[in-house]
């Protein structure tokens, strides 16, 4: 089990350090792009020709948000770069939790059986805080919102936000069910483990 914990935490590590080369691979690509949308390169150098065929459709996702929000065409590298950071941070940090679940798991089941039946408690908890996590993430971006293999989030969470939305007062066109439900999770998990 040390092994595979080892060998988890070598991830963490190895995609930290490939998140950022990533991000930096990505600021130049897009300060290129920006360049060529602005005219500060020459329409017909390479740098454009690349920033046009190679750059430029990695961007179409972001594109239209931004135009539609009335944005320039200008700022959509940068848009595009910002959103890269965010979602590799957010990926990052689900990653790093996914991580400390199993070493949790790991080392509860290391222990006796009071220690593994904590584990096996905090594991379903963490698991519906993580469904939930992953539910918002994809509601933020409408489409990743119906992928299929996104379903388990909303069966395991709405059984328990329908009744919380019902009960909390309205927020106007923010939901804040999601984070009282996180924080109840992580509330009634840590006093059931705590307990046991």
């Amino acid at each position: 089990m040390d092994s595979i914990l080892s060998l988890l935490y070598a991830v963490d590590r190895f995609s930290r350090t490939g998140l950022f080369v990533a991000a930096c691979l990505a600021a130049v690509a897009c300060g290129i792009s920006w360049a060529a949308r602005t005219r500060k390169l020459s329409p017909f150098s390479p740098l454009s020709r690349f920033a046009r065929d190679r750059v430029d459709p990695m961007l179409t996702s972001v594109e239209g948000p931004v135009l539609n929000a009335g944005g320039s065409p200008n700022s959509v590298p940068w848009w595009g770069l910002a959103a890269f950071v965010v979602l590799g941070i957010l990926a990052q940090q689900l990653l790093g939790y996914v991580i400390g679940i199993i070493g949790t798991t790991a080392a509860g089941f290391a222990g006796g059986p009071r220690d593994a039946v904590r584990a096996i408690v905090s594991v379903i908890f963490a698991v519906l805080q993580l469904a939930l996590m992953i539910r918002v993430l994809a509601s933020w971006f409408g489409g990743l919102a119906r992928v299929k293999w996104l379903r388990w989030t909303y069966m395991l969470t709405e059984p328990m936000l329908g009744p919380l939305r019902s009960v909390l007062p309205s927020m106007g066109p923010f939901d804040i069910s999601p984070l009282v439900l996180f924080y109840l999770l992580r509330w009634v998990g840590g006093f059931i483990v705590s307990s046991i």
